[in-house]
């Protein structure tokens, strides 16, 4: 099987593929012989490309994850849990400050998780205890669109606890 490029193409082709700080890292070499007279044994032929296609796939697999070139994307971070980010708790924060304005509701026990792409809230809703269920059910309801609101697509849990009083 014989493969055509030209070392300008494969050139081209690799810095595409390399993230810029293994480029500034390499050194440019002039290959002695063009890319259209290198001979390699068909066992050697396969594995360039087998590892070709593992390239190609791990760029996929970046592109996906939001590695694209200048972006630090999410990589392996993005498969533990962890808090969300400072500014997006300052978002949650916000918003269920000013959910409802009845001064005996108590939003308490506010958690945030990130876990992959997918953003969850957790609260706490302490309401007076002579509440329906109904009434409780939508507060927590409030808390939920008001989280949505700042942050589209984001899975709020709200447990409702009454108050001692």
């Amino acid at each position: 099987m014989t493969v055509s490029a030209s070392a300008q193409d494969l050139q081209a082709q690799l810095a595409r593929l390399t993230p810029p700080r293994a480029l500034r890292l390499a050194t440019r070499s002039t290959p002695e012989v063009p890319w259209s007279q290198l001979v390699v044994p068909g066992q050697t032929h396969g594995h360039l490309e087998d590892l070709i296609r593992r390239v190609r796939r791990r760029v996929g697999v970046q592109l996906r994850w939001g590695m694209g070139r200048g972006r630090r994307g999410r990589s392996v971070v993005g498969l533990l849990d962890g808090t969300l980010p400072p500014e997006e708790v300052e978002l949650v924060n916000t918003a269920l400050h000013g959910v409802c304005a009845e001064p005996r509701v108590e939003i308490t026990d506010v958690r945030t998780r990130e876990s992959g792409r997918q953003r969850f809230v957790y609260a706490t809703v302490t309401v007076p205890g002579e509440w329906t269920v109904k009434r409780s059910h939508d507060v927590a309801d409030q808390v939920e669109d008001a989280v949505d609101a700042e942050l589209p697509g984001t899975r709020t849990f709200v447990h409702i606890e009454p108050s001692r009083d």
